[in-house]
């Protein structure tokens, strides 16, 4: 069985969810401009248009987040868009991917602890550290490798210099 919503001239068209005779949800089909009509979009609001849906799938199957007409495979808009990820077999572990007044921030918690933050290399069978931020603001270098060195860049000492140690 299939459900067809047909309306003229590429118009949008819309299913609209409605509570106590007020507009609450719409998913329908078009796009700010009304012409191609190839975007599916969803709203958690009065508004029908595709001119500002909460997110949208284009036809090309980008997403959009608050942004009508996504140019990336993921495109998120807002103010201070951030990403969460929730380890939920841990300790209430999350991390944050966000952006803000021109900076990009990385963030990890590790229940009620600062987390680590690493980055690795993989080929086909395995992923190796290359660089560790540690909970302690301790920046480790190829720490993993023990046949090669390692580099260590500490917080300041009681000098105020910076300590880098090779191992």
């Amino acid at each position: 069985a299939y459900l067809e919503i047909e309306a003229p001239n590429n118009r949008r068209k819309a299913i609209i969810f409605k509570s106590g005779g007020t507009r609450r949800g719409v998913i329908g089909v078009g796009d700010s401009d009304e012409s191609s009509a190839t975007s599916l979009f969803f709203s958690a609001s009065t508004n029908v248009g595709g001119d500002s849906p909460h997110m949208v799938i284009d036809s090309s199957g980008k997403v959009g987040i608050g942004e009508a007409t996504p140019t990336s495979l993921l495109h998120l808009k807002g103010s201070a868009p951030r990403i969460t990820l929730m380890d939920t077999g841990g300790s209430n572990d999350y991390a944050k991917i966000f952006s803000t007044g021109g900076i990009l921030y990385f963030q990890q918690r590790d229940d009620s602890a600062h987390g680590n933050i690493v980055f690795r290399t993989e080929n086909n069978s395995t992923a190796i550290e290359r660089l560790r931020i540690d909970s302690d603001g301790i920046i480790w270098a190829n720490k993993a490798n023990p046949v090669s060195s390692s580099l260590m860049i500490l917080d300041k000492d009681g000098s105020g210099e910076a300590q880098i140690r090779f191992y």
